[in-house]
């Protein structure tokens, strides 16, 4: 409770820091020193909470100071981040890499429904993170990974894709090849102008969709799916299928039609419409047809 409490008023610090125009007049509540000191407090406490009520207020609580602060004044929050996430393969570093996640998603989604000209720092993330997010989502959506927590973080790279890609495709979306250092006016082409290299995206939400979910009676894996509609909406593997179906809907809607399609992504359109959309008008169907 004593850090339920804290993270609210953490909140309405940085709520309060004297940046908005209503507080134009008033004296920030923190100087920065202390401000610095809660962000590293913050981002720690995030990182090893284990339960979800608390987790979601941290992250709320970063998503609101990120809003002031990040990328100017919080520039170490991304590398941070990262950091965390790369160290993946690491069993024990699970609950910290699915709370990264998490974070992550956050401040992708403060820059969800931003105009082209102001989602910069949203490419910028893109470019970094997502030679990381790749690799990570191709491993979790294969078919030898069951677990709860590989479903769960593997449901938090989905939303950050869809933070990422719902009203435009940011450059280096394809993961790998814009890693490397690059920075984004080098790599301005971006899915758009190389839709191919969404195609290990598309890999990856067509196995989700396909990933079979049996019944727990018959103890095959993934094991112990619930029986009641609710719990299922709410079991982390369910979540996954959403996501990806929740994706490739916005993508049919936007590029399924490449005359209707805006022109600097007519090509990405002609692609999608020719080479992705018939592996999914299947899967889709069939996923959609299996809710009670």
């Amino acid at each position: 409770e004593r850090l339920s409490f804290g993270a609210a008023m953490a909140a309405s610090a940085a709520d309060g820091d004297g940046t908005s125009p209503s507080s134009s007049k008033k004296p920030p509540l923190l100087d920065e020193e202390d401000k610095a000191g809660l962000r590293t407090n913050l981002i720690e406490a995030l990182m090893a909470e284990p339960e979800k009520s608390v987790r979601d207020l941290l992250a709320e609580t970063l998503h609101s100071m990120a809003i002031h602060d990040f990328p100017d004044k919080w520039p170490n929050l991304l590398p941070t981040l990262l950091n965390q996430i790369a160290q993946s393969s690491d069993g024990s570093q699970a609950l910290r890499v699915h709370n990264a996640l998490l974070a992550l998603r956050k401040i992708c989604k403060r820059y969800e429904y931003k105009s082209k000209e102001q989602r910069g720092p949203l490419n910028d993330i893109v470019l970094q993170s997502f030679p990381l997010l790749l690799p990570l989502a191709q491993r979790l959506s294969g078919t030898t990974e069951h677990s709860l927590e590989a479903a769960m973080m593997l449901k938090q790279i989905l939303k950050i894709f869809w933070s990422s890609t719902q009203f435009y495709l940011p450059s280096g979306v394809g993961g790998n090849d814009g890693g490397g250092g690059q920075s984004t006016a080098e790599n301005a082409g971006g899915a758009a102008f190389q839709p191919e290299k969404m195609q290990p995206w598309f890999d990856i939400l067509r196995a989700v969709l396909i990933k079979p979910l049996p019944e727990a009676s018959t103890g095959l894996e993934p094991r112990n799916q619930p029986t009641s509609v609710e719990e299922r909406n709410a079991w982390p593997w369910w979540k996954c299928k959403k996501w990806s179906v929740q994706i490739m809907s916005r993508l049919f809607s936007r590029y399924g039609i490449p005359a209707y399609a805006e022109d600097e992504a007519k090509d990405f359109a002609r692609y999608f419409s020719a080479s992705v959309a018939p592996q999914f008008l299947g899967p889709v169907c069939e996923t959609l047809n299996l809710r009670p």
